[in-house]
């Protein structure tokens, strides 16, 4: 693979973020580079140098990333938010909330305020858990990161700072910023009755997966027998929905007959802590056969007012939220790329969010892979019809030592001294190719 120009999205990406990087000491061109690398998941800046020509030298390139900071990834974050926001105001009916956590990001001192954990001599920044909060559009499908943030290690939990505080603390943040209340979608790790109590104060609605091993009772007496949720609604007649197409890009659905089967109960549930608060929910049971006795999931809201299937449905649009996970891992190398330093670490897992976020706004309905699928190609066959159409040019030479420096195992030979000293030691035969 080999670039000899500045692809245009990254361009245009790098115009809405430029004013953020200049103000940390990365200009404008460096910026690209750095877009391009991640837009091309060159695994490592010796990667980036050696293929990409009008790349800087990987020294410049390190020392201009120590001046990364929170600042600017805090105002990056938050110029990500209100671009979100604009396109949500436009139309709140088809936005909703999706929450959930993902392993393998970069987790530095700079970011937490806790010390990093490395070998003893290269400190390689690995992955913990990030909390993230999307917007989903239910028509489009796509989903675009808003906020983020680290999650609490087990050791530093206490009674009142739990992950499940950290959403509280983003949907407090989401009101500050003046974003409009939209319905809340969470797994199962977010299975918490003292959760739900305060979602309720907050007056957000919310679908969440229920666990499998929850007791619901009938009715909110203190002696009401608390019932399993296979006993519960094993017993209650279902009904049949067919679902045999892709609508809004939810994947589809495969059960008996290409039909699902579900139930549904309005119940009482008590919070784990003893004499907690109990709530009043309702349930809706979906299952893949029409006899069988466990369900596949346990979905539950606290708007009683909703058909049983729309907890169901609801929950099904945060799979876009997971293809947002995936494609950031597959096409960014997000979480996969070493770091030597505080900086690069913080940079290589934010930077590939913002260029996530740009490509779904600009061109949501085609899916990322397949943007950077495009751009990479055609930028490959431009560099390809450049060179063999300007044979003599200062690029083709550039990269030609470049390319030699990986063959010789040496390092990236890009001065004018080294390239007049060592012009002799190239073979004239070796070809450049894609």
């Amino acid at each position: 693979m080999l670039f000899s120009r500045i692809p245009q999205k990254v361009r245009l990406c790098a115009d809405r973020y430029k004013d953020i990087f200049e103000d940390a000491g990365i200009s404008y061109s460096m910026l690209c580079t750095l877009i391009v690398m991640i837009l091309c998941a060159f695994p490592a800046l010796n990667k980036l140098v050696r293929y990409f020509v009008l790349s800087p030298s990987i020294s410049t390139l390190s020392r201009n990333l120590k001046k990364f900071d929170k600042v600017t990834m805090n105002r990056a974050q938050r110029r990500l938010s209100l671009s979100v926001l604009r396109r949500v105001l436009e139309d709140p009916s088809i936005w909703i909330w999706c929450i959930d956590t993902t392993a393998n990001m970069k987790r530095t001192a700079n970011l937490t305020g806790r010390g990093l954990w490395a070998n003893s001599k290269d400190e390689i920044f690995f992955g913990q858990n990030m909390m993230m909060i999307c917007a989903v559009n239910v028509n489009t499908g796509e989903s675009i990161p808003v906020y983020w943030l680290p999650c609490l290690k087990e050791s530093e939990r206490d009674k009142n700072k739990t992950n499940h505080y950290l959403v509280l603390k983003l949907m407090d943040k989401l009101q500050d910023d003046g974003w409009p209340k939209l319905d809340l979608v969470m797994d199962a790790w977010y299975d918490s009755v003292e959760l739900m109590e305060n979602l309720n104060q907050k007056n957000i609605r919310y679908v969440i997966q229920l666990k499998s091993n929850r007791k619901p009772k009938n009715s909110p007496g203190p002696r009401v027998r608390r019932w399993s949720l296979p006993e519960m609604f094993s017993k209650i007649q279902r009904a049949s929905i067919r679902l045999t197409t892709r609508k809004n890009k939810i994947p589809k659905c495969v059960g008996w007959k290409n039909l699902r089967f579900f139930s549904g109960k309005i119940v009482w549930i008590n919070g784990s802590k003893e004499g907690g608060k109990q709530i009043q929910i309702k349930v809706t049971a979906v299952y893949n056969h029409p006899k069988e006795r466990n369900a596949f999931g346990y979905y539950a809201t606290n708007d009683l007012s909703k058909p049983y299937t729309w907890s169901w449905e609801m929950s099904r649009y945060r799979w876009n939220m997971e293809v947002g996970f995936r494609d950031l891992r597959q096409g960014f190398n997000w979480g996969k790329l070493p770091a030597k330093n505080v900086e690069m670490a913080d940079f290589s897992w934010i930077m590939p969010i913002l260029i996530l976020a740009f490509i779904r706004e600009t061109t949501p309905e085609i899916p990322i892979l397949t943007v950077l699928e495009d751009v990479i190609k055609n930028e490959v066959m431009n560099s390809i019809d450049y060179h063999a159409e300007n044979p003599n040019n200062k690029l083709r030479e550039k990269l030609r030592i470049r390319i030699m420096g990986t063959l010789a195992c040496k390092k990236v030979k890009i001065t004018a001294a080294e390239m007049r000293n060592n012009d002799n030691k190239y073979d004239s035969s070796i070809k450049i190719a894609a």
